[in-house]
């Protein structure tokens, strides 16, 4: 698609694929910056769930309590929205 004719007959319609696939590979064949957004039409939106027993109440509480024993989470799969995002809000912000 990135190395399509500049024509207006190719369109493409992807997710987090895209920015994922940058990191993957060394040479993806295209650049971010060569894609021009035309439309966002969703939005995804992330849930974090815990089980009622647990005490944590907020997310702050959650990380606190869990920091030096770990815990386990699930996602939808390796490379899927939810995993990116939770490995970037675990690993990165709340180290």
């Amino acid at each position: 698609m990135a190395k399509a004719a500049p024509d207006g007959y190719t369109v493409l319609l992807t997710a987090t694929g895209v920015a994922i696939n940058q990191s993957l590979s060394a040479s993806p064949g295209f650049a971010i910056a060569d894609l021009i957004p035309v439309l966002v039409p969703t939005l995804s939106t992330t849930t974090l769930a815990i089980n009622p027993d647990n005490p944590a109440r907020t997310l702050a509480e959650f990380i606190t309590a869990h920091k030096s024993g770990g815990f386990t989470f699930g996602t939808a799969g390796i490379g899927s929205a939810a995993h990116i995002t939770a490995e970037y809000l675990f690993k990165t912000l709340a180290g």
